[in-house]
Parts: structure tokens; sequence; C-alpha cells
């Protein structure tokens, strides 16, 4: 066992801590007290740590003080981010009315060309009003678990003559992949008892006039 004075059973113990968090112990490494330096695994891509480490004895009234890192360090971004992007799967088309009630409304669509590099995970499926900031998407969670090839989705607690807009996307195992949204389709009802609007694009530029009766 290494000894230092009277410090016997010497082991370094080191502490790695980010941002945020407590202190945590490396087991796995720098555990002999020959090594000046050593490299600590399991630490999250693109995260700032810092370190310190103390001498331990067989008699813990000896332990040494704590020595802390001069500085904290960010690990690399995880290797994902390294490799080329990989092709984007191709976009959702045909995001359609299929039917419609008082707050509801049934959407379906239909996916782009097969992707390879996708892997398909999931459908998001997003609303908003027409007037509200572009920031306000809200995903329908229970949209995401249809099936890649025939997608279609209740949207319920829709207010009553509100123009909504709604977008789709495929999302992959690798974020990167996923496809870019649908061009958003508005839907709403008029205001003439017995008709409904269907405004097609990111704005009512195109309005197609469908005659309905209302439920």
């Amino acid at each position: 066992a290494d000894s230092i004075g009277t410090c016997t059973c010497a082991t370094p113990l080191l502490q790695v801590k980010a941002e945020m968090s407590d202190w945590v112990t490396v087991h796995d490494a720098c555990q002999d007290m020959s090594q000046r330096e050593c490299i600590i695994p399991g630490l999250t891509p693109f995260m700032r740590y810092s370190a310190r480490i103390q001498i331990r004895c067989s008699d813990p009234s000896l332990n040494s003080d704590w020595g802390y890192s001069s500085n904290s360090e960010t690990t690399l971004r995880g290797c994902r981010d390294c490799d080329p992007a990989p092709a984007r799967a191709a976009a959702p088309v045909d995001l359609v009315l299929d039917g419609h009630g008082p707050s509801w409304m049934h959407l379906r669509w239909y996916p782009g060309s097969d992707n390879d590099t996708c892997g398909f995970v999931a459908w998001k499926l997003e609303y908003r009003r027409l007037k509200d900031n572009p920031d306000t998407w809200r995903e329908v969670v229970d949209c995401a678990w249809q099936p890649r090839s025939a997608p279609s989705c209740n949207v319920t607690g829709l207010d009553f003559q509100v123009a909504w807009l709604f977008q789709a996307k495929e999302r992959c195992e690798n974020f990167r992949a996923d496809s870019p949204h649908t061009v958003a389709n508005g839907f709403r009802w008029s205001d003439r008892a017995g008709e409904f609007f269907i405004n097609v694009g990111p704005s009512s530029v195109l309005e197609k006039e469908v005659t309905t009766m209302l439920p």
C-alpha cells in the first residue's frame, strides 16, 4: 500500500461536478497514486465540468484537503454532431380535413417519399390559431403514434368560428433527419350557417368553400 508520511494506504479520490449538479465520485479511473493524469469516462457531451481530488488515508483524520481544478472545462459535442448530416426525410403531403364537429377536426395526411436514413419514429402534428404568434404551435401528442403508411388523427378542444392552422412532420431516429413541416393548412367554421371554409397555405390567400350541414 502507498504511504505518504504518516498516511498509510493512501488512495486518491477524484470527483467531478457538472454545472448545477452535485459532486460525483469517479470510481473506474484515477485510483492509483502513481497516476498523474487520467481519462474520466461516462461524461455528458457538451457539458461544463469541474474536478477535485483528495488523498484518503487509513486514518480519515489524516485525509488531505481537497484540491480543486483551476478552471472548468466543457466536453465536446456528441459524435452525432460531428458526423455529416444525414439526408432529411421528405415532408408529408396532402394534409387535409377528413371530418369535423362542433369542437374537433379529423385530419389525414400521407408520408413523403421513403428515406432509408430516417428510421421513422413518430409523427408530430401541431396546431395554432391563425391570428396567434407563429411561436405558439401546440403539439397533439395523441397523434404521434399513428402508422407511417396512413396517418390520421382527431384534434379536439377547438373553438367554434376560429381559423386554425395545422402542420405535420416526420420524426426520425436521428433528429437531424426529421422532415420539414408541411405547408400549414388552415380550417375554420364560417360565420354563415351551413358553410365551411378551408384556407390552404400559410395564409388565407387561396380559399375553398365547402357546403356542409352544421352538426
